[in-house]
């Protein structure tokens, strides 16, 4: 969102930051390296090399659900 920065890791950790004080908000782990992330509303969503798509609460990090993306 706009005053949120997320990153991730080859080591498969996702983070997000408050953009302006670049705080870390929180850390979530993945089983793989982080492929992409996007904000839509109040989630983030993490894919990852473990062919899983994470959604997760921007607000603290809570795991929603995850899904495998490939078949």
């Amino acid at each position: 969102s706009g005053t949120e920065l997320a990153v991730g890791t080859s080591a498969g950790r996702a983070y997000l930051f408050d953009r302006d004080s670049l705080t870390a908000k929180w850390a979530v782990q993945t089983e793989g390296q982080v492929r992409g992330i996007a904000f839509q509303g109040d989630y983030v969503y993490i894919g990852s090399g473990d062919g899983l798509l994470h959604k997760v609460r921007s607000a603290d990090g809570a795991l929603v659900w995850r899904a495998y993306t490939t078949a």
